[in-house]
């Protein structure tokens, strides 16, 4: 395995009867070893190259990602690597068949990532044994929610075979005792090549997380304006909340400073969402390991996995601690910076992040919790998972068919980030083939999910070290009382520590620029219909219908446009575009569920239990909306059916409501009287509405 090599000053064996190696300045693994040892291969430098190590070597490999951008970024240009990463389909099976039965290709490489790891297995089949599994950027994988359980799954096969290692330049550890027993190699440098960094970190007792936050992405979009314009370097901004990217680039480009091909939004593209945010901008992407535009953000899809060479960078990284997506910790720090592997390093680092004081956090009670807590917790919760699967056991047996219900809960039960149990399903080396292959054999326990406790020990161990402020009390006696004195201490000085720890340095002397207050746009309702209206007319015209996945206001708008006909669609988007309030929207959402309204339930019960030639207080509406309609109320009236919006939002698909005077009434005066009308004047019933009964919603 160890080459005999100048570039490894020392070798020494560790406890986990690992290896520490010392190795000479920018080293690759390639230079010092033939190839990667079972175990955990803890890198400590970005770029150290141990993905093409095991390129390289003379064996089978299956390179597990984690993320999809980094599949194809690893596998664009060399032909040595099949890329398992398309749809599943009898084609890209065709295709592997043919890669893999090429003998020019002598040792096979797959690449893939974690969640085409079974469907990978299902097509090679008894070969599988002849692979090494190769898990990368693990801690990323830990870290992660949509890829835990994926992985955990991936882990036991790698278990199972028992031939595989675990990569991260950034390992945050295992609670999981198999994987603590597994030998561990530690690679660091000669010398520690410290990366200067600015650290804007704001810190005080008075003022509140709110506050703190808001003053925090002020400083750091005053940074962005003033690198745009004192700067020729690209600029890269870390910022893992897209919504938040969308307001800075938008004001940006409001104040005429950049233009929106001058922007690239390197984001997870799993929604349409997403898709259409990254074609507002730049649609752009990385290539040739080069920055796309002169400004370019990403979230956490971005984090690691890639490499950037011979371009001069200025970085940017916004932490928040206020929300747990917005928290970028060191490990990722140190990622995202090992993401250029220009040897001058980045030009100009800033990070920009704030402390929080323990009562503003709703789950304060974890940040002092130990692994053995954790693993308590795991254990409740695989003892609560147990019941769960055994009452819907019964409840399936009872009804003799596969239960919705029960598939439902669990699933539901699952994914919660709290349950700290898995499904595991269980496989042994020696009959591998027949566990995994025959569904006959299939046999899963629920168990303690370790990669999910790993992800939360480490998140909440670092938001304690690095952003809560601490108590510090001090016990005197003043006349003969003693008293006790408490203080909030900022963990400012822990911040830079572990930062340092990282490999960053504090400058000297800070950059400073103009202060420039950072106020996103603000939309009417009317402006947020109208813009979701024409993104989903854009998107229908670009990308297949049944390949879109729209949610939220994007959903209903395809729905009540593409989805029904009883009126024409030309009326439908004109009554969609006056609508001035998202209630109002809502309301037409309703209304054209069915291809005569008064026919609905809700017109029915209503109008048993409402009367135009009486008059109601708020109070009485509210009831008999609430008691009349129940289950029939809409998702939106029914999560406020004890609110009078709520209430008034479902009377308004038959009557208007109109106050008799707004001012000077008694409590309990009736004000409201009922008129009915025709919410929607705009629409026309289509030729085809008289052939249908009823409307696909």
């Amino acid at each position: 395995m160890i080459k005999e090599s100048a570039k490894i000053i020392s070798q020494k064996d560790n406890e986990s009867g690992g290896i520490d190696f010392i190795l000479e300045n920018d080293t690759k693994l390639g230079e010092v070893l033939d190839f990667l040892p079972n175990g955990i291969i803890n890198k400590g430098e970005t770029g150290i190259g141990a993905t093409t190590l095991e390129i390289n070597c003379h064996r089978n490999s299956i390179i597990i990602q984690p993320l999809k951008s980094t599949v194809e970024l690893k596998s664009v240009d060399d032909t040595r690597l099949f890329a398992y990463n398309k749809k599943k389909s009898s084609g890209l099976d065709k295709e592997l068949q043919i890669y893999l039965t090429n003998p020019e290709v002598k040792f096979k490489k797959i690449i893939l990532v974690i969640d085409r790891l079974e469907d990978l297995i299902n097509t090679i089949g008894n070969q599988i044994v002849d692979y090494f599994f190769l898990f990368d950027e693990i801690d990323y994988m830990q870290g992660n929610s949509s890829y835990r359980f994926k992985m955990e799954t991936g882990l036991d096969l790698g278990k199972a075979i028992n031939n595989f290692a675990l990569v991260s330049a950034t390992h945050i550890g295992f609670s999981d005792p198999e994987l603590k027993g597994l030998k561990t190699y530690n690679f660091s440098y000669l010398e520690k090549r410290e990366k200067p960094v600015q650290t804007y970190y704001l810190t005080s007792v008075k003022l509140d997380k709110y506050i703190k936050n808001k003053a925090c992405l002020n400083q750091m979009y005053s940074c962005i304006h003033q690198m745009l314009i004192s700067s020729e370097s690209k600029i890269l901004v870390a910022i893992n909340n897209v919504n938040l990217i969308k307001e800075i680039a938008d004001s940006l480009i409001k104040t005429g400073i950049i233009s929106n091909a001058d922007i690239s939004l390197l984001i997870s593209e799993n929604n349409l969402k997403n898709n259409i945010l990254i074609q507002k901008y730049s649609g752009l992407n990385i290539s040739n390991c080069k920055l796309p535009t002169r400004l370019n953000f990403i979230t956490s899809a971005y984090f690691n996995g890639y490499d950037l060479m011979e371009e001069d960078l200025c970085l940017i990284i916004y932490s928040s601690p206020n929300f747990k997506t917005n928290l970028i910790a060191a490990n990722e720090i140190k990622q995202i910076y090992g993401r250029n592997r220009l040897k001058t390093g980045t030009s100009q680092f800033f990070i920009f992040t704030h402390d929080i004081k323990e009562d503003e956090l709703k789950d304060a009670e974890f940040i002092h919790s130990t692994e053995e807590d954790w693993i308590l917790r795991g254990e409740t919760s695989v003892d609560m998972q147990n019941c769960i699967d055994k009452h819907l056991k019964q409840l399936t047996l009872r009804n003799n068919k596969n239960n919705y219900f029960a598939k439902f809960f669990k699933e539901q039960s699952h994914s919660l980030e709290l349950n700290l149990s898995r499904a595991r399903l269980l496989l042994t080396k020696d009959k591998f083939i027949e566990d995994f292959f025959n569904p006959l054999r299939h046999k899963k326990v629920n168990e303690i999910s370790f990669l999910q406790i790993d992800h939360l020990r480490y998140y909440y161990n670092y938001l304690k070290e690095m952003h809560v402020m601490y108590k510090w009390e001090i016990e005197f006696e003043e006349d003969g009382i003693v008293k006790l004195e408490t203080f909030l201490i900022s963990v400012l000085d822990r911040f830079k520590e572990i930062i340092f720890n990282s490999g960053f340095l504090e400058v000297e002397t800070k950059t400073t620029w103009p202060k420039i207050i950072f106020k996103p746009e603000i939309l009417t309702h009317k402006e947020k219909i109208s813009i979701a209206y024409h993104e989903v007319e854009s998107s229908l015209k670009t990308i297949p219908e049944n390949e879109i996945n729209f949610i939220g206001i994007h959903k209903k708008i395809f729905e009540m446009t593409f989805k029904q006909n009883n009126y024409t669609k030309k009326s439908v988007v004109k009554s969609i575009l006056e609508c001035s309030s998202l209630q109002q929207f809502d309301l037409m959402y309703e209304f054209l569920k069915y291809e005569n309204f008064k026919k609905s339930d809700e017109y029915l019960i209503l109008k048993g239990r409402l009367d135009v030639k009486e008059r109601y207080t708020l109070d009485e509406l509210t009831e008999i909306a609430s008691l009349s309609l129940g289950e029939k109320l809409s998702k939106k009236a029914l999560k406020n059916k004890s609110t009078k919006k709520g209430a008034l939002l479902i009377i308004r698909l038959i009557y208007r409501t109109e106050q008799i005077h707004k001012s000077g009434s008694k409590s309990g005066e009736k004000l409201y009287k009922l008129i009915r009308y025709n919410p929607f004047p705009f629409l026309i019933k289509s030729k085809k509405s008289k052939k249908l009964r009823t409307i696909i919603l």
